[in-house]
């Protein structure tokens, strides 16, 4: 445990009191994807609330985008860029559509009204903004965590950006070098944000023009343009942005990362995924039999094992091309960068954080309550870490990139397609298994990081 706390102590930064900087930007950002609005009410007959919600969410979304930039990025007079590019947007956002809703829901007693003023309508002012969904709870939240730390940064208590203890560092390299990197990864985050509500102000610019009705914007924002398309222009423009910022130094991490392997390699990466797959059938098969042995009165047949090892949907298997994109920018281009400058735990430890907060836009959703979205922060930042832990031990092993990907593409056909009966746990149970195995690998079975050139100016 001793370790454990001097390990986590060691990637947090050594000012801990960014976290609250941290922490609010990135409450911004999953509130903006989260319900505003309350369940009880038919949002979809309220004139120009669609319009609202976007400017909202786009203020919200670049507020939390530029409190990120802000977070690693060294600027003159930060307390005035954080003020302008991240309080007074997201201020905005939240004003907006709060009052908007107020007024759109306001009853016999209005807050328009003089008897606004009563203690009756401030009771309801307040019972209402109670009832908002969870987005707007959260959004609210990251911005008094962002006021806090700015009144600390103004007093001069805080500084930014962000960075961990010098003891941290295993090789810092040069500034210039390190300063591309930082840059990419923001770019890696923001990205898709930016690049999905593009598309949904132009689809309401064509709505706008065409004058669609209910049914037919519908049909504008989730079939004008296939999801494959869209997540393969988005993958060459993302890898063409990294050679963009990282210059020639990254045609040559790829080159290293790209050699075939040993072909036991292969046999080692399929069995990972596999294997833990069979071991959550096979325990769910055991506790099930278990319950019909004690209760074989009610239930005369006992479950049938074939059920619980079925072979997966060959559709899982067309994920290969997003494994391979995904393993190229995180294992094959971002670990050896993190590696080199804070070690191979460290290093690993923040890829798995890039590639938590690089899934985030799609995992908040307007059905998940304040609760449910933080329990899906929590699971989603261990998923990815154990992944990393796995999947970065694989290339450091194999010196190659291929290996990790067939073991990541068979991990995304068994969560689609699960080869046993699907229980609520299954997710918990699978990831803990992974988890388990790369504690197992990095204690007996260390990977040697690959000495990597120095990274030119």
């Amino acid at each position: 445990m001793k370790r454990l706390a001097g390990f986590l102590r060691s990637v947090l930064p050594a000012d801990l009191t960014q976290l609250l900087f941290l922490f609010g930007i990135g409450f911004l950002f999953i509130g903006s994807h989260s319900r505003w609005w309350p369940l009880d009410e038919s949002w979809t007959t309220v004139p120009f609330w669609r319009p609202v919600f976007l400017v909202s969410e786009f203020l919200l979304i670049f507020a939390s985008l530029a409190g990120l930039f802000l977070a690693f990025w060294p600027v003159r007079r930060p307390i005035t860029r954080i003020s302008y590019l991240v309080c007074l947007p997201a201020l905005a956002g939240i004003t907006l559509f709060s009052t908007f809703s107020l007024y759109n829901l306001r009853g016999p007693s209005s807050v328009l009204e003089a008897s606004s003023l009563s203690t009756r309508s401030l009771d309801w002012l307040l019972s209402t903004l109670w009832k908002f969904g969870p987005g707007f709870r959260l959004d609210l939240l990251g911005l008094v965590l962002v006021l806090l730390f700015s009144s600390r940064l103004a007093l001069g208590i805080a500084s930014v950006p962000l960075a961990l203890p010098e003891s941290s560092i295993h090789f810092p390299g040069d500034s210039a070098s390190w300063s591309r990197v930082q840059r990419f990864v923001w770019v890696l985050i923001a990205q898709t944000p930016i690049a999905l509500w593009s598309f949904f102000v132009w689809s309401l610019l064509l709505l706008v023009v065409s004058r669609l009705h209910a049914f037919q914007i519908e049909i504008v924002q989730n079939a004008f343009i296939p999801g494959a398309l869209f997540v393969f222009i988005q993958s060459t423009t993302q890898a063409g942005v990294a050679v963009w910022l990282l210059g020639k130094e990254a045609w040559s991490m790829w080159r290293r990362s790209l050699r075939l392997p040993l072909p036991e390699s292969f046999v080692l990466a399929a069995a990972i995924p596999v294997g833990i797959s069979a071991a959550v059938s096979l325990g769910r098969y055991i506790l099930d039999r278990l319950f019909w042995f004690t209760d074989r009165n009610q239930v005369a047949v006992p479950p049938p094992v074939a059920s619980y090892f079925r072979l997966p949907e060959a559709i899982g298997f067309s994920l290969l091309f997003f494994a391979f994109y995904e393993e190229m920018i995180f294992r094959g281009l971002l670990q050896p960068y993190l590696v080199r400058r804070y070690g191979t735990l460290r290093g690993i430890f923040l890829v798995g954080i890039v590639f938590a907060a690089w899934h985030f836009n799609d995992d908040f959703t307007v059905r998940l309550s304040g609760t449910h979205a933080l329990l899906q922060l929590g699971l989603r930042l261990w998923v990815c870490l154990a992944l990393s832990f796995v999947l970065g031990w694989l290339a450091l092993k194999t010196k190659s990139i291929f290996p990790s990907t067939l073991a990541h593409m068979l991990y995304n056909v068994f969560v689609l397609s699960p080869p046993g009966p699907n229980f609520p746990e299954i997710t918990l149970v699978t990831t803990g298994l992974w988890g388990i195995l790369a504690y197992t690998l990095f204690r007996y079975w260390p990977a040697q990081t690959e000495t990597l050139p120095q990274m030119p100016d």
